[in-house]
This record gives structure tokens, sequence and C-alpha cells, in this order.
């Protein structure tokens, strides 16, 4: 496993040092782009593919799939989740469309979905708020997954709210995750601050459950499917769930992760963007609604054991959205507008936050 963590950390950095030495030109590359093999065989046909499909695409007179490089990432995430179920299903080869996948961290997916590297990934609202703010005029072409964390503490521990929490050490993801941005909107709509009210300690997801796990800190705020490893654990306790909370005081999930582009790249590839859509809306349409997925991706997921599996199930298919509504578009709108009140971005941008395809 940390052979396998080295090699990819290896892989992502020497596809972004290869990338930015290219400069200006890279805005050329994903249409010069080789095409990439699946990475998984279909287990079942692709969802909603007849047999004849199926058959149609490996004809010699198919259409040529379009090579898309796409940011992903890696290993048991909610997003590379989405990508290992379109590539074993073949979701994007349905659409006409081969995406040539680039595993990178999320900030490094938004910085290279801005300088052009890959023609589409995946933002939080802070960061595309930002990217737009500064002249990078980025639009989210479908919502991906709302929030998946939650507040954790010990089984044997007094804390029963995050109020109980004041004061006390918790284990977060750095400042530019949208864990800790969407902690901030919700404790502010609580009534509290986020940085003031709590004794905050940030590192990478592994140092965020060793914290907790060796009690260097109170609480803390993995995500899935680390926080159902935890609770299968019947050593933890959810004191907070962020989505519920939201649900609970807006109507509405939180928005954490958008599939997201260019607005110049959709408006000279309106077809593309379309496909990459439907692809992603696919693949997420098929983690809420088939339960079967869970097993079939056991291995992807880490899960150890039919307790961890159990919990995975009924957690972790709530999390994927369905296509924007108003009530959607209305909950993000309140999150930038918080945001901006917090002072995480300076004001609003003016611009529609999905764009029309």
């Amino acid at each position: 496993m940390r052979q396998r963590n080295r090699a990819a950390m290896a892989t992502r950095r020497a596809f972004l040092q290869g990338a930015l030495r290219l400069g200006a030109g890279l805005s050329a590359l994903p249409f010069a782009a080789a095409c990439a093999q699946p990475s998984g065989a279909p287990s079942v046909p692709p969802p909603g593919t007849t047999a004849s499909q199926t058959a149609s695409n490996t004809s010699p007179t198919a259409r040529p799939l379009r090579t898309v490089v796409f940011a992903t990432s890696a290993g048991g995430s909610a997003m590379g989740l989405i990508t290992q179920v379109i590539k074993r299903h073949q979701l994007d080869e349905k659409h006409g469309l081969n995406l040539d996948l680039k595993p990178l961290d999320p900030s490094e997916a938004e910085r290279a979905t801005v300088m052009g590297i890959v023609e589409a990934g995946f933002f939080v609202p802070v960061s595309w708020a930002k990217a737009n703010l500064e002249g990078q005029n980025v639009s989210f072409l479908a919502p991906l997954y709302t929030n998946h964390g939650a507040v954790l503490v010990r089984a044997d521990s007094p804390y029963q709210s995050l109020s109980d929490l004041r004061g006390k050490r918790i284990a977060t993801l750095p400042s530019v995750s949208g864990l800790y941005t969407s902690m901030q909107v919700i404790v502010r709509k609580l009534g509290m601050d986020w940085e003031r009210d709590f004794d905050l300690v940030a590192g990478q997801a592994p140092a965020v459950i060793a914290a907790l796990e060796r009690g260097d800190a109170d609480a803390a705020i993995p995500f899935e499917p680390n926080v159902s490893k935890l609770l299968a654990t019947g050593q933890y306790r959810e004191v907070m769930n962020p989505n519920e909370t939201w649900q609970q005081l807006t109507g509405s999930s939180l928005f954490m992760v958008g599939l997201a582009a260019l607005q110049s790249w959709i408006d000279q590839n309106r077809d593309t963007a379309r496909a990459i859509r439907a692809c992603v809306l696919d693949a997420t349409r098929y983690l809420r609604e088939t339960p079967s997925v869970w097993e079939e991706e056991r291995e992807l997921l880490g899960i150890t054991n039919e307790q961890h599996l159990a919990l995975v199930k009924e957690r972790m298919a709530k999390i994927y959205m369905p296509e924007p509504n108003p009530e959607m578009v209305r909950s993000i709108e309140e999150i930038i507008d918080i945001s901006a009140q917090l002072g995480i971005i300076p004001e609003k941008p003016r611009k529609e936050i999905f764009a029309s395809v």
C-alpha cells in the first residue's frame, strides 16, 4: 500500500511538473492527448446501455472516442469512486468519450483545471468563488457530492454535541479543503465561530484519524469511507453530521464538490461538455441507486468487514447528488454568502453557479 501511494504521488508530481513545463501551450494538450485504456473491465453492461449499443461501440466503423483529460482523486475517495464506476462500466464510452484520468489532490485538481492542464475537474464552492473573483471564469457543470465528513469522538468521551467541544482540540483537514470551509459556514449558521471557538489542528486525512486514535485530539472530522470504518469498531461515535445539520437548517443538502471547467473551454466544446456532464451524472445515479456497487467496489474502498460494509452502504449512497434544482442553487448561494460574511472570500461572484450546456 505504501509503495502504491508513493507511486501515485510520483505520477501526480510528474504529470504536474511536465505540464507546467509546457507553459501556455497546455490549453491544446487535451486535443492531442493519446487515448488511454480503461482502468477496469465492466462487470455488467453499462447502466442504460443495451447489448446492441455495446456491440456498436466495438464496431470498426464506430465513431472515434473523444479523449478528455480529466482530474480525479486517487484511491477509495468519493471522487475516485465516481471515476472507478465510469471506467468499470464504460460510461465514458457510452457518451463517446475516453476519460484520460489524472489522479490529483483537490487543490492540485483545481489548479490544473484553471491552468488548462486538464479539461475538466472538481471544485469546491469557495475555490470556485475565489477563482472567479481572480478573473478565472470557472463554471460548474454538475453537482458531485455533499459534505461527507462527520465529527467523531471516542465512545467513552463526555461530549454529546458540537457545542460541547468548544475550546477542545479538533483534528481537521487543512483550511483549503471543502470539509474545512463547509464547517466554517455551518458553525457560523449555528451561532459559533469555527476558528475562534475550537482548538483546531490541521493535517491530511491519515493524520486526522491518527490524532483521534492516539487521543491527541478530543474530536476529529474524517470523511467517508473512513468515518464508517471508525464507527464500525464501536470505539467512536458521531456527535455531528455536517450534511444532516445543514439539511435541518436549510432544507437542502450541503453541496461540497462539483464537476467544473473553464467557461471558455465549455463555450468551445459544448458537445463534449454535455457528454462529460451526462457521463458523470450516470455514475452518480448508479452510486445512489445500485446497492450492489458497495460490494463491487469493496477493495477500492478498503472495506474490512461486514459491519464496515453495512455502514458504507447506509452512509455513502446518500452523498451523491442529483441534477441541480432551485433549492440546491439557493443552498450553494447561501454557502457563498456566508463565506463572504466570514471574510473567506471578499465578495460573492456575479455569475451563474452552473453553466448552461
